[in-house]
């Protein structure tokens, strides 16, 4: 059996499972064509196969092109394959300090394969390379923030961790001679036993990230108004139910700011329904600006739209409404007849005890609202705590 641990034999072995590797990555970014990471995963999935192949035609072709044109292909296409797994972390590769490293090898290992033959060093500058390329993946994946798909990462880690590792024991035996009393052949049976294992289930987790991906995507589609991109009511009703049992159970001030633009229905009828929804997509993207980035802004229906205030008292939380209201009375909407002014009402409410729910605490800033709307509009208007 010692004739399936040649070289040649491993390599063979790569092809076909980097092969299909290209395959499925190259189809899921088919069907996802705006996610770059898919893209450096079949990319780099495909140049690693070309390389192995080259490889696996040693002493078959000359050493020029089964050794040198081989790692020409297998390194980039290595550290591409890994530059889509910290993309897809949502962090940015250190494009050029691999880039570099990656030259530098190649020229190092033309000069110990053909100038001044030394093969262990060529192979500890090789293998060293991929080894960093894989803890530098590695690591962007267990610092990952992705949420949902952190789970998921962590077991991208752990497989990439575990290639290191095949790939340290490989050059621990051949290069610095430890491990002596194994047998040879141990690191070929390690080797080709990760290609068999390894490369499958990264495949599959990588697929299966990008469908989490997808999905994350979908859902938050689903918890936007297409117009305004603000938060719709489903998704404000989410947020204040999680930030209602937390305000609770810590005893941190809770507000929500309500608001509503002044005489929209005279607005929509006098400049048309397309100014109307520009008067909309300008009052959201004012008040968002206006606000910080952990509060939550929704379109609460028509016209209405919520701000809700985690760790914020009503003393804060009517300084911000103001800054909303000052914001939006400083913008010009470009209307059909010229400039066009806008301005809204406000109301402001804070979680108190009395307050068994949230929608008590939202029909107080309701209240609010209508005392601002009665009291000549364009203002801001605070509810009983």
């Amino acid at each position: 059996m010692l004739y399936l641990l040649d070289l040649r034999t491993i390599a063979l072995v790569y092809v076909a499972i980097r092969v299909g590797l290209a395959v499925v990555l190259a189809y899921l970014w088919s069907v996802q064509r705006n996610y770059p990471p898919a893209r450096d995963w079949a990319i780099g999935a495909i140049l690693t196969a070309s390389g192995l192949f080259l490889l696996a035609l040693r002493n078959l072709v000359s050493p020029q092109i089964s050794e040198i044109l081989s790692s020409v292909l297998l390194l980039p296409g290595w550290m591409i394959f890994d530059w889509g797994i910290i993309r897809a972390c949502g962090q940015q590769p250190p494009y050029k300090l691999w880039i570099g490293l990656c030259a530098l090898v190649l020229l190092g290992n033309f000069w110990f394969s053909e100038v001044q033959p030394n093969d262990p060093l060529e192979t500890m500058l090789y293998h060293g390379l991929l080894i960093l390329f894989d803890l530098g993946a590695a690591y962007a994946c267990l610092t990952s923030r992705c949420g949902t798909r952190r789970q998921t990462f962590r077991a991208i880690a752990l497989l990439l961790l575990i290639s290191v590792l095949s790939v340290g024991f490989k050059l621990a035996m051949e290069v610095f001679g430890l491990f002596a009393p194994l047998a040879d052949s141990v690191p070929k049976v390690i080797q080709l036993l990760c290609s068999m294992t390894l490369f499958p289930m990264l495949t599959m987790l990588l697929a299966l990230q990008t469908s989490q991906k997808l999905q994350d995507e979908l859902n938050e589609q689903a918890r936007r108004d297409m117009l305004t991109g603000a938060y719709n009511r489903r998704a404000f009703a989410e947020y204040i139910e999680h930030a209602w049992r937390r305000a609770g159970r810590h005893r941190q001030p809770l507000s929500v700011i309500l608001l509503d633009i002044d005489n929209f229905k005279h607005f929509n009828d006098q400049y048309g329904h397309q100014t109307g929804d520009q008067a909309l997509e300008l009052v959201s993207r004012t008040a968002q600006t206006a606000l910080r980035n952990h509060d939550i802004w929704c379109r609460y229906g028509g016209e209405e739209f919520i701000a809700l205030l985690p760790d914020t008292d009503l003393r804060q939380a009517c300084i911000c409404a103001e800054r909303l209201r000052a914001a939006v009375a400083q913008t010009k909407l470009d209307g059909p007849l010229g400039a066009l002014s806008l301005s809204v009402s406000l109301g402001v409410a804070q979680r108190n005890a009395d307050h068994s729910n949230w929608s008590e605490l939202v029909a107080v800033a309701d209240a609010a609202l209508y005392q601002a709307k009665a009291a000549g509009k364009n203002c801001v208007m605070a509810g009983e705590e």
